[in-house]
């Protein structure tokens, strides 16, 4: 990976500037190849194009192409292979090793391709690959209906669902890509397919947690489910004092609670001190919504309690801004220990960042009663995701900052099952057991032989 220098450019070696100016000349045609827009470097839009979430990153692409349907995506990638250009492919651009872009190559930006349509009769949606979760929900609330969603209005719904999709609804509905009916993508070679169980069936199960490593997602379906207009949310903050106490109610609680209930935990900073949030979302019948949070209120007295009636579009419509740099790994964990719960917070207290996160989402639920061998989704079977990360803002810090993150794993060791998160995971460690690993290969193989689709946690295709 390439941060960005004290100048906010990247250093370019004499070979990358001249397949930088070899990738010029190849790009000089598209324009007339595509509806959509082609971005170049010296447009007035191209700086703001290329920004990433990841503020640490300053990819320099050497066109970002906006398609407006299945043959713009074809005819860039048949560009891309005939100059031998990189290919990088974006949807909401939020993940933290910043696939969506790629220096010297061609940025495929799917924010052209963001329509959503519902049936409710059915209960499907049909939603475009460069939609956002903010689509996406305010296009099903109307009607009552939502599918596993992320938990961050602006996250792609694409990379979300492709690396797998814990959200909120995952104890009640399972994850993002356990709730896909079908997908319809381009692959390497142009081509417009479909997957599905019925069609495509092994390129179904990899795209269902293997990443983009497929193709250019076009369209997705998802089934819905009956959610809102109004649920029971709102966090419940504790001192950190508290933390390790609440932390083991939250496990054995959630160990046997009814699916309607869903608890996520993080320790964040807040006016300089380490706060434990839980952040509970009941699903079921109202009149049993306080019951079902009671054992977390009893565990110690929360410093803030907002758990109430809530709307939940407002729930889906909270945002994060970006451009911050900033870094995240992530670890599946069997079941946490006390021991491990206590070296959680302490390892959150110590941190030295400005703004550090260490998260806990449970995976029982609606998500175990998925067999494992289903989907690609490395992290099945699994009891809990741990996760840790932070923001910053100077350069200097990014070696203090990414060490702290990456103690997590040390922090969690014993009850780790050796993989992370797709989604959450930076690059360098492992998100697939070995059997899903070496499936995935096997149908690389077969759709993207000359790995064109590689600026993701790459599955390199059996030769």
């Amino acid at each position: 990976m390439r941060f960005a220098g004290r100048d906010g450019l990247t250093s370019m070696t004499s070979q990358e500037a001249h397949l930088t100016q070899r990738n010029a000349s190849a790009l000089e045609t598209l324009p007339g190849e595509i509806h959509g827009d082609v971005i170049r470097p010296g447009d007035a839009e191209y700086d703001r194009a290329r920004t990433l979430f990841n503020g640490a990153f300053d990819r320099r692409p050497q066109a970002i192409v906006r398609p407006r349907s299945a043959e713009d995506i074809a005819a860039a990638l048949r560009d891309a292979r005939t100059s031998g250009l990189p290919v990088a492919v974006r949807g909401g651009g939020h993940h933290v090793a910043a696939f969506g872009s790629v220096d010297g190559g061609l940025t495929i930006d799917l924010s052209l391709l963001r329509g959503v349509s519902v049936d409710p009769e059915r209960r499907v949606a049909r939603v475009e690959g460069g939609a956002l979760w903010s689509d996406v929900d305010r296009a099903t609330q109307p009607y009552g209906l939502a599918t596993a969603a992320a938990t961050i209005a602006s996250v792609g719904v694409a990379g979300f669902t492709l690396g797998g999709g814990i959200g909120r609804l995952a104890r009640a509905h399972g994850l993002a890509a356990d709730n896909l009916l079908s997908v319809e993508l381009v692959t390497a070679d142009g081509r417009h397919v479909s997957a599905s169980d019925e069609e495509n069936p092994s390129l179904f199960w990899a795209l269902r947690g293997g990443g983009g490593n497929f193709g250019v997602v076009t369209a997705f379906e998802f089934a819905l489910h009956d959610i809102g207009p109004e649920v029971w949310a709102g966090p419940l903050v504790y001192r950190i004092d508290d933390a390790p106490r609440v932390l083991q109610t939250m496990r054995d609680l959630i160990a046997s609670a009814p699916d309607e209930l869903n608890v996520s935990a993080t320790i964040v900073r807040s006016d300089g001190n380490p706060r434990l949030v839980l952040n509970p979302l009941w699903i079921g019948e109202q009149a049993a919504a306080d019951r079902a949070v009671q054992r977390l209120r009893d565990a110690a007295t929360p410093v803030n309690d907002l758990y109430g009636p809530a709307s939940y579009l407002a729930l889906q419509s909270v945002d994060v801004p970006g451009g911050r740099r900033s870094w995240e790994t992530s670890a599946f964990l069997e079941e946490p220990s006390d021991v491990t719960l206590d070296a959680l917070v302490a390892h959150a207290a110590d941190a030295s960042l400005e703004a550090p996160r260490i998260g806990l989402l449970p995976l029982n639920g609606a998500v175990a009663r998925v067999p494992g061998p289903v989907t690609a989704f490395g992290g099945r079977g699994a009891g809990w995701l741990v996760s840790a990360g932070g923001t910053w803002d100077d350069e200097s810090e990014d070696v203090a900052a990414r060490t702290w993150i990456d103690q997590l794993h040390g922090a969690v060791a014993k009850d780790a099952t050796g993989v992370g998160y797709a989604n959450m995971m930076g690059e360098g460690r492992p998100v697939y057991p070995q059997w899903t690993h070496a499936r995935l290969r096997s149908v690389k193989a077969a759709w993207d032989p000359a790995n064109v689709f590689r600026s993701n946690h790459n599955i390199a295709p059996f030769a």
